[in-house]
């Protein structure tokens, strides 16, 4: 059982970090280009079991944690209550509360070796598997677990990769769960990041929303475009090195389950809304600037039709002394 938790890093470390390494039929498969820096690796006891817990920063931005702890049985009754425990330890240890504001994502991969037909596993044991990932302990209908382990990937007829929204089951005869692991955790860092970029792109539309409104309209008008100007090269920045996060992958497999792991987790869709919102603030700043360039226009007609007017009244009191 693997449980990850991923959130806002807080503090960059400046470290190079190493590339995301997918193992599955190595050497075909190509590292991912996602820098990662191992930041430590302990042993704690959960309740009565025993758990290695590893935290990562991932493009120095998102740290994860990622909790590995072994199952008796998966299949057990008390196999979802266990699950349960170790995901409130973790979000304890990771500082998560109701006060963080919900900025962060966990999921949870059940990974199952020496089965050899993996099929013939999943569909005998539906309903356990479904109540172990989505974490509920009631019985559910045969047609509602099919529907939700219906996301599949293989390799080979002896593995197979279920992904879900809330979590996902990898089987390898051999024991090799390494490239999927670290696609899932790829994919929950992607979907990590486009919540942050959507967070900064609101914080600066509200910036920009009270700068116009202030009373000192020109000199906060100025500043404000400066600072979206420089703001939105930011967030485009950020948002390519996260559009290109996965642009190298080489082979059929990882990009088959990439594909599926974007699709559940809704990436499209935050990376259109980001896309969205990026849009409206560079149609905001462009309509900002040329109110605020109108508005120096009409200021410097003003001053025109007032030096135009001061030169006919002086033309006019000269007038009047010479006929004088």
């Amino acid at each position: 059982m693997v449980h990850f938790l991923a959130r806002p890093a807080g503090t960059s470390v400046s470290e190079p970090g190493a590339l995301m390494e997918l193992t599955k039929a190595a050497p075909y498969f190509r590292p991912l280009d996602a820098a990662i820096v191992e930041l430590s690796t302990t042993s704690q006891v959960v309740g009565d079991l025993a758990v290695e817990v590893r935290r990562q920063q991932i493009d120095r931005e998102v740290e994860v944690f990622e909790v590995t702890w072994l199952a008796d049985d998966v299949l057990a009754p008390d196999a979802v209550g266990q699950r349960a425990q170790v995901q409130h330890w973790l979000r304890a240890h990771a500082g998560i509360t109701d006060a963080v504001g919900g900025l962060f994502e966990e999921y949870v991969v059940v990974c199952i070796a020496e089965v050899a037909e993996p099929d013939s596993f999943v569909r005998a044991n539906e309903r356990a598997l479904r109540a172990l990932i989505r974490q509920e302990a009631h019985a559910v209908s045969r047609q509602e677990a099919s529907q939700i382990l219906v996301s599949r990937v293989r390799y080979s007829d002896e593995d197979l990769a279920i992904v879900d929204w809330d979590g996902a089951i990898v089987l390898d005869r051999e024991g090799e769960f390494g490239s999927d692991l670290a696609l899932l955790k790829l994919g929950n860092t992607q979907l990590m990041q486009y919540r942050m970029l959507d967070r900064r792109v609101n914080a600066q539309l509200e910036a920009l929303r009270a700068r116009l409104a202030s009373p000192h309209r020109f000199q906060s008008s100025r500043r404000a475009l400066r600072d979206v100007l420089r703001t939105r090269l930011d967030l485009l920045l950020g948002y390519e090195e996260v559009e290109q996060l996965v642009a190298l992958i080489g082979d059929w497999y990882t990009a088959d389950l990439y594909r599926v792991i974007v699709d559940e987790f809704y990436i499209d869709e935050w990376k259109a809304t980001v896309r969205a919102k990026l849009d409206e603030l560079q149609a905001i700043a462009d309509s900002a600037g040329a109110n605020l360039a109108m508005s120096w226009q009409q200021l410097l007609d003003l001053v025109q039709l007032t030096g135009w007017a001061l030169l006919l009244i002086g033309y006019f009191v000269l007038f009047w002394f010479e006929a004088r």
